[in-house]
């Protein structure tokens, strides 16, 4: 009876434990959430005070460039947009620039 008694303190031992480590991790999140929006905030109130402009939102730093992007000029006849270092003539349909 005693062996029973003590695998079912253990068992609720580490049930509650586990229970307690979970709410514990959910709170260091929440402060560290909290801390990291104060510190966001912080930044754009100092960029407004010094007349900079807002930044970027967070992920879209290089995002064409990191999706294999590429740089674009427009033709100067019909305004289409090609890669730079594009070779021969535009071939939009009725562009001025396009060698019949």
């Amino acid at each position: 009876m005693l062996k029973f008694l003590l695998l079912i303190g253990v068992i609720a031992a580490a049930y509650y434990g586990y229970k307690y480590y979970g709410r514990w991790q959910e709170a260091q999140e929440a402060a560290r959430q909290k801390q990291a929006e104060a510190e966001a905030e912080a930044a754009r109130l100092h960029r407004q005070q010094a007349g900079q402009p807002p930044a970027a939102p967070a992920g879209s730093s290089n995002a064409a460039a990191e999706m294999g992007g590429e740089d674009m000029v427009a033709c100067p006849g019909c305004g289409t947009y090609r890669p730079v270092g594009a070779k021969g003539p535009c071939e939009t349909p009725g562009c001025p620039t396009t060698k019949a």
